[in-house]
């Protein structure tokens, strides 16, 4: 036969009014001592909350290899200035893989500088801002007359004609004739080229003209006469 402890249900093995879906007694609890309830404490209820995980203190956090590298170049540089022998810097060379925490770190440099102190940063000055300069339109120059086109060359042809016509006082009217014919030819080419001396040439015609006139008047007046 089956033994029973005092409390429990004959046939499933459970204290008079617990639930079966509740067999390990979570929510009414067991009797001190009872088998399948270890752990709880004296009479009913459940067990009390565990303390608090007590926080860890800022010299037992762990630390990294960085933190390693700058211990080792804080302790080079005690070498360096003379402030550790060659013995105390390849023990504690040799104790530096070991440091777990940085309370182990100060172990090892705490007797030596860790650097300069940053220097204060001096406030900032405001720097007065000048006045602005009044605006003052400027008015852009006016584009003055652009460069004068380059003057034609003169024409050969009237540049003879105006010569013969100031010849013809001198050589008593023997360069109207060349005057007359090379102005109209200097006339001619000056209109088609576009070059210059186009005055020579009316001059030398109308020069060349008027002394032939003259020519021809003399000559009838002469044999009017005769």
């Amino acid at each position: 036969m089956a033994m029973h402890y005092p409390g429990e249900h004959p046939r499933q093995g459970l204290p008079y009014g617990q639930h079966p879906g509740d067999p390990r007694g979570y929510a009414q609890g067991r009797p001190q001592g009872h088998p399948h309830a270890p752990g709880f404490g004296p009479g009913f209820g459940p067990l009390p909350s565990p303390p608090p995980y007590p926080s860890p203190q800022p010299g037992a956090m762990r630390v990294s290899d960085a933190d390693r590298q700058r211990t080792a170049d804080v302790l080079k540089a005690g070498f360096a200035e003379g402030r550790l022998s060659r013995q105390e810097l390849d023990d504690r060379l040799d104790r530096l893989p070991h440091c777990l925490t940085y309370t182990d770190l100060r172990l090892l440099v705490g007797d030596l500088p860790q650097g300069p102190e940053p220097a204060a940063i001096p406030p900032a000055v405001p720097v007065p801002r000048p006045d602005p300069a009044p605006l003052v339109h400027i008015r852009p120059p006016t584009p003055g007359p652009g460069p004068r086109p380059p003057k034609p060359p003169m024409n050969g042809s009237a540049l003879i004609a105006g010569i013969c016509a100031g010849l013809i006082p001198t050589t008593l009217g023997l360069t109207a004739v060349p005057a007359v014919i090379y102005g109209h030819k200097g006339l001619a080419e000056t209109r088609r080229t576009g070059e210059s001396g186009s005055g020579f040439a009316t001059a030398g015609v109308i020069s060349g003209y008027a002394t032939l006139a003259v020519f021809a008047v003399l000559l009838l007046t002469l044999a009017a006469a005769l």
